[in-house]
């Protein structure tokens, strides 16, 4: 069925018989086309099926890993959720969080704080240098480097909200 056009397809269900497909048939489009139908019917015949398992696979390994090995519980009198992955030697060999942007279609802001604390300067130079190459020919991706330590300041909720009233 990959490959055929769905167009020129209908199915019939018979009770007891199951299903029966016939080829350029009249009616418009198959009864019953479910979503995910359309979405194979929609994808280019050049896309790499194969990949894209391999993406989801790894979103799935990481979702998994954060969930399994992450679990809040109190240590020292106050609750604690260890994150595990920066500890896990290879578990990155899998994918990084930038190339989970290229899974979707949607416009985003990442934004830098230059003296953050929490991330080393040198590692979001390369977050921002790989989202760059990902996206160099869609335009999705927009990042903006300020002076300051870790925060969430009133100058860049005004730029993220303008951001999303332009994207959206």
């Amino acid at each position: 069925m990959l490959g055929m056009d769905r167009s020129r397809v209908s199915y019939q269900v018979s009770p007891g018989a199951g299903v029966g497909v016939a080829a350029d048939a009249a009616a418009p489009g198959p009864v019953g086309a479910s979503a995910l139908d359309s979405l194979v019917d929609a994808t280019p015949v050049s896309r790499e099926r194969v990949v894209d398992l391999l993406r989801v696979l790894s979103l799935v390994v990481v979702v998994l890993w954060h969930w399994s090995l992450s679990i809040t519980h109190w240590h020292g009198g106050r609750l604690t959720m260890p994150n595990p992955v920066g500890d896990v030697p290879g578990l990155w060999a899998l994918t990084d969080w930038p190339d989970l942007t290229a899974l979707g279609r949607a416009r985003f802001l990442v934004q830098y704080r230059a003296d953050d604390e929490l991330f080393p300067r040198a590692g979001m130079e390369a977050a921002h240098d790989h989202l760059l190459h990902l996206h160099a020919d869609t335009g999705r991706y927009r990042g903006s480097f300020t002076a300051g330590a870790h925060a969430f300041d009133a100058a860049m909720q005004e730029e993220a909200w303008a951001f999303l009233a332009k994207a959206l």
